[in-house]
């Protein structure tokens, strides 16, 4: 898949993508109580992009708990500061485009 061909599938799965119930639990059973409460602020499409990532991980033979657990956490931080999607879209064509600008747009 072209990168922009992947960028376009990327964007309609974080708008689409829902963890079924039987990921949501294994997840709920993996992390802790405050952990799992960290993960449910994150997006339906981040929560199975997350979910995604570990199960990427573990079919590649890692069984570290805290890798596996970062895996599932690593956006998160994406629940602090949300960006809607035009924004996401403005910052990835930024970074392909405009590189140096892009850089400047995290230095507030």
């Amino acid at each position: 898949m072209t990168g922009a061909r992947y960028r376009v599938w990327q964007f309609g799965r974080l708008l689409t993508a829902r963890l079924p119930a039987e990921a949501l639990a294994e997840v709920q059973r993996w992390l802790t109580p405050p952990l799992f409460e960290l993960f449910c602020r994150m997006t339906p499409g981040e929560q199975y992009h997350a979910y995604c990532v570990r199960q990427t991980l573990m079919k590649q033979g890692h069984a570290n708990r805290d890798l596996l657990t970062a895996a599932l956490l690593h956006d998160v931080g994406k629940s602090k500061m949300p960006l809607a999607v035009w924004e996401k879209v403005a910052i990835v064509l930024g970074f392909k485009f405009v590189p140096q600008l892009a850089e400047g747009w995290g230095k507030t």
